[in-house]
């Protein structure tokens, strides 16, 4: 595709949607282009250029079970972005054929975040337009990681060098102790525990990974978790890197300077994987605040995670067997807070069901904001379908 595009070509978008893409094609051209602006500008273009129904995708129509799967099948500007992140899926599996099983992995839950997303929008353009943010989105993921691994990859990994115990503080002047565990296909990091992860590079001494981690686990508006992990003083000290997106984690492998990553520095302890693992599964029973800790309970415990890793049908088992639903689990995060930052609208809609409520214990949803939940979400001016149902589901209860 080449050549600019006139005005009667963006005759699909409504007028806040045609705003918007003068707005991200005002920045197009930019060397820092925010990563928001790149994908909202190949959605709407996207949208825009290829009209219609009827068009080849990666699967089936035939089997086409949901509103999604049509959706994706009868606009070619979908199908198009279906064809492309299956090619850079298959691009990422040639890349990496060892990590075959955690990329498949990576893709199903990116499905299930799709499908969770996109599933309470509506029909029509709002919901094109959500999943061709979605689809641009992960495919400039994938392509991301890919990149990382064909520029840092050696002959040969050797993981099993950051395997153990590693002990230190949470950044260069704080006084947060933090505790990581590096197992065979699991890292386990403070109250966050049993995490799955895949090496997506690896450049001498310093190791790349995508870690699965759960909502709660994540910094603020964070797209995932993914690290850069140096070795040095010969195997006893670990530069510990967390990024919240792996445009950031591309800028460290890069060594630029303007990534938003928080550096730790941990030393290797004597302690076993096991014991360490032990010690820090404790820590998902420590719930609260500073000055307001609880000890949770197994249910409790288990809620917590299955909304963190968005798992609907087991959190609507627990709550079927009674759960309590208004608790401050780790760092003070409730159910609730958990499943409005995910941007969940079925789960939020679930928990106020069971009668979770705005805040707990004049608390709220993070220890460190001392608000409700619904300040969690942008402003109202935000125009997300999905922010501004929430908002609605929150309010009537």
């Amino acid at each position: 595709m080449s050549g600019s595009m006139g005005e009667s070509q963006l005759t699909c978008l409504s007028p806040s949607l045609h705003k918007r893409y003068h707005a991200a094609r005002a920045y197009w051209g930019r060397a820092l282009l925010s990563r928001y602006f790149r994908v909202q500008a190949l959605a709407l273009v996207s949208l825009c250029l290829f009209p219609g129904q009827g068009h080849s995708q990666s699967f089936n129509c035939h089997k086409a079970a949901t509103n999604i799967e049509h959706a994706i099948c009868e606009n070619k500007a979908l199908a198009d972005l279906d064809r492309s992140l299956a090619r850079e899926l298959q691009n990422a599996l040639s890349a990496a054929p060892d990590q075959e099983t955690a990329l498949w992995r990576s893709e199903r839950s990116w499905i299930a975040d799709r499908d969770m997303r996109c599933g309470v929008v509506g029909s029509g353009q709002r919901l094109s337009q959500c999943l061709a943010t979605a689809y641009a989105s992960r495919t400039e993921d994938l392509n991301t990681l890919t990149t990382i691994r064909r520029e840092s990859t050696p002959a040969a990994y050797t993981p099993e060098r950051l395997l153990g115990v590693w002990e230190g503080w949470s950044g260069p002047n704080s006084d947060l102790p933090i505790k990581l565990v590096v197992e065979g296909n699991l890292i386990h990091r403070g109250a966050c525990t049993r995490m799955d992860y895949r090496l997506v590079g690896q450049r001498g001494e310093r190791f790349f990974l995508e870690v699965y981690a759960p909502t709660y686990c994540l910094t603020f508006n964070a797209r995932g978790m993914y690290l850069a992990l140096s070795l040095e003083a010969g195997g006893t000290r670990l530069t510990f890197e967390d990024c919240s997106s792996a445009d950031d984690l591309l800028g460290v492998t890069r060594e630029q300077s303007d990534v938003h990553c928080s550096i730790s520095i941990l030393t290797r302890s004597a302690d076993s994987p096991v014991r360490g693992v032990a010690q820090l599964e404790r820590l998902e029973h420590e719930g609260g605040c500073d000055g307001h800790r609880t000890w949770l309970t197994q249910k409790q415990v288990a809620l917590v995670r299955a909304i963190g890793y968005k798992h609907e049908g087991e959190v609507r088992e627990i709550l079927s067997q009674s759960a309590d639903v208004n608790f401050m689990g780790i760092d003070g995060w409730t159910p609730l807070g958990i499943a409005v930052a995910q941007r969940n609208l079925t789960l939020v809609r679930t928990l106020l069901d069971a009668g979770a409520r705005r805040r707990v214990a004049g608390s709220v949803a993070v220890c460190a904001k001392n608000v409700d939940v619904l300040e969690l979400l942008p402003a109202s001016g935000d125009g997300s379908a999905v922010n501004q149902l929430i908002r609605e589901a929150v309010l009537e209860h």
